[in-house]
């Protein structure tokens, strides 16, 4: 995933994703966001879901609601500090396994 370009998925014998990661990575981006922040999050209108976890925030968007929107909404907060905010990718196995329907691992286990 570090070291190429281009890849191409292949799943029992058949292409099934075949591209550069860039492109595949932001075919498949989902409405999510990360954020690092001082203060309360509190609620935040366009986000379906708020998961804490080590220092961050990863804020499920609605599906009409823009990054922007969000990180304005954040910063106009007078009592949240905004340290960090970045759309999240998704890896090439959770890409895999939204293509293909199933978890590598589970193969293994068959």
């Amino acid at each position: 995933e570090e070291m190429c370009e281009r890849i191409m998925l292949i799943d029992r014998g058949h292409r099934v994703l075949y591209g550069s990661v860039k492109e595949i990575r932001s075919k498949f981006a989902g409405n999510a966001v990360e954020v690092e922040l001082k203060g309360e999050i509190g609620e935040l209108n366009g986000v379906e879901q708020i998961n804490h976890k080590n220092g961050s925030y990863r804020l499920v968007l609605e599906q009409n609601v823009q990054p922007d929107q969000i990180l304005k909404a954040l910063v106009k907060k007078a009592d949240v500090t905004v340290e960090r905010f970045e759309r999240v990718t998704s890896s090439l196995d959770e890409i895999f396994i939204q293509v293909v329907g199933r978890d590598l691992s589970e193969e293994e286990m068959a």
